[in-house]
């Protein structure tokens, strides 16, 4: 006797049997117990998930002499009718059938009641709708919105947005999703124990991530498993099936890169290579790997999903608990984009040893200190700024005085040395003719705090107006000139009209440099013109040579 596949074998015969689709199967129950039953129906979604099966079941239901639960029985006259293959139940591939001849045949037909009299629907299937010319799609408008009371239309298809919105609005649409592992590993545990095959849960496990949400692609890897285990499936023999790598492998390849050791990434990547692993697939292999450390670092019960072996996921714990979250977010990000570029690119290999370096070169740092030596220095800018603003000493040295330990400036052999203990100075207190000046201090109304306090009040302020979106506001204050001095606050402003919008809102902008500022300040607004270029030039220019010398024309 043929052999025959395991998704065929163990297709749905009943909505019991399907798995996955509940809301899906739950509707069209209702339907079928209410007899509410509509003229044309849209399944649509991924490979495998189901939309033939349920389409044919439903084809069965709504004939059926005596549903159960709006399920067919099976085994009235209607049920083994459609089985046998009645000319009234018609499955039509509209990748073969996609012309407009075929979709006139189709509209002949449908003149015509079910031929066997036990069925109260002629029931036809569209597979692969999308695939119809435009043509076709126009021929059949009419017939889909306004078919013959004992027709119903069921269109299947994989890609809905290829479809006509006129095709859409006449149908009831179901989307069918794809199926979770969990159920996935439980119908293959079901499969295997009729078969009498035995296994391990870890095995199954592989087979469900590898189906990808497909039944049919599930079944597909489970039928290869069976016949290359010899009756006993195991997780080695899964992965040898699926042309993965060794899973310790992978966990000394990723562990290497995340931790920054190039040398040993690159050795590994050439052992998997030598042993015959394709590229493609060993690239997925260590994208996955990150993808479930980042998991296992974010959740305690990581392996309850993962069902990884108890050794592998131990191991996976210690890599991720010696790594920062964000060193495996930067990894995945930049392993997931490589399917995409090992498409076009001439070295499949080359792709995936740069994407190692990259990742190598920035990782191994830890994190953790690093924010802790940038919080370091935003302490100490901090720590500046309030120096500036309280004054601070300043020394200013000539470029070619040495500094010696005792604190002393040499200038020459004929200049004393001068203690610098206390020298506070904005400029050079040493003057050529006069010599050593006395130190200057700076205090808060010096040119240089004045600057500080000034600039960094200005960026203050513009960035609370822009956190309060007022833009307009935001960009007067930005094109200002600002000094802080003496409790006052200046904005100097290039347009006149700028002044009057200030001084309304004077309340605002005084409230806001209180929170900055820490105090009550005034507020002036003054009009300042800016300066032309050419009378800036023309004023230096006069510095120089001198007044009498210049005629402007």
């Amino acid at each position: 006797m043929a052999y025959t596949s395991l998704y065929r074998k163990y297709r749905p015969s009943s909505f019991d049997e399907v798995i996955g689709q509940d809301t899906v199967v739950r509707i069209l129950r209702n339907m079928v117990s209410a007899g509410s039953i509509a003229h044309a129906y849209l399944f649509t979604g991924t490979r495998g998930t189901g939309k033939t099966s349920v389409a044919r079941i439903f084809a069965k239901a709504v004939n059926c002499l005596s549903p159960v639960d709006g399920s067919p029985c099976g085994q009235c006259a209607a049920c083994k009718s459609i089985e046998s293959g009645t000319m009234d139940f018609i499955e039509l591939d509209a990748a073969s059938n996609n012309g407009v001849d075929d979709i006139r045949a189709l509209r002949e037909s449908v003149k015509y009641p079910p031929s066997d009299e036990r069925l109260r629907y002629k029931v036809y299937i569209i597979d692969e709708v999308h695939q119809l010319s435009p043509q076709a799609f126009n021929a059949f408008l009419k017939t889909l919105e306004e078919p013959p009371a004992y027709c119903i239309f069921i269109l299947a298809t994989t890609e809905v947005q290829k479809l006509p919105q006129t095709i859409l609005s006449r149908c009831l649409r179901f989307d069918f999703r794809t199926v979770s592992q969990e159920d996935l590993a439980a119908h293959i545990e079901r499969i295997f124990d009729k078969e009498g095959v035995k296994y391990e849960k870890e095995a199954v496990w592989c087979i469900a991530q590898a189906g990808a949400g497909s039944v049919r692609d599930t079944m597909s890897v489970a039928d290869t498993c069976m016949s290359a285990s010899d009756g006993f499936v195991t997780y080695q023999k899964v992965l040898g099936v699926l042309g993965a790598s060794d899973p310790t492998l992978i966990a000394d390849v990723a562990e290497s890169i995340l931790k920054g050791d190039l040398a040993r990434s690159l050795s590994l990547v050439e052992r998997n290579v030598s042993m015959g692993k394709n590229v493609n697939v060993l690239t997925k292999d260590i994208t996955k790997y990150i993808r479930d450390l980042l998991i296992v670092k974010a959740d305690p019960k990581a392996n309850d999903y993962l069902k990884m072996p108890e050794d592998s996921y131990r191991r996976a714990k210690g890599i991720a608990d010696d790594l920062d979250a964000v060193t495996l977010v930067r990894a995945l990000d930049i392993f997931s984009g490589l399917d995409g570029n090992m498409r076009i690119a001439a070295s499949p290999r080359t792709v995936l040893e740069n994407a190692i370096a990259r990742t190598a070169t920035i990782s191994g740092v830890n994190l953790t200190d690093l924010s802790a030596r940038v919080s370091g220095v935003e302490r100490k800018i901090d720590e500046v700024d309030k120096k500036i603003e309280e004054g601070v000493k300043v020394v200013a040295v000539a470029a070619s005085a040495p500094v010696t330990e005792s604190n002393t400036v040499e200038t020459n052999e004929n200049t004393a040395a001068v203690a610098t203990d206390n020298l506070t100075a904005v400029d050079n207190p040493f003057d050529e003719e006069a010599g050593a000046a006395a130190p200057i201090s700076t205090t808060p109304d010096d040119y240089m705090s004045v600057k500080a306090v000034s600039l960094k009040y200005r960026g203050n302020l513009i960035t609370l107006l822009r956190e309060k979106k007022m833009l307009m506001m935001g960009t007067i204050i930005d094109n200002a000139f600002i000094t802080v001095k003496d409790n006052v606050v200046t904005f100097s402003v290039g347009d006149e009209n700028d002044v009057d919008y200030l001084e309304k809102k004077r309340e605002l902008l005084e409230k806001l440099t209180a929170e900055i500022m820490k105090g009550n300040y005034k507020l002036a607004f003054k009009f300042s013109p800016p300066k032309k270029k050419d009378e800036d030039f023309v004023s230096a220019l006069a510095q120089i040579v001198g007044e009498d010398k210049i005629t402007k024309k």
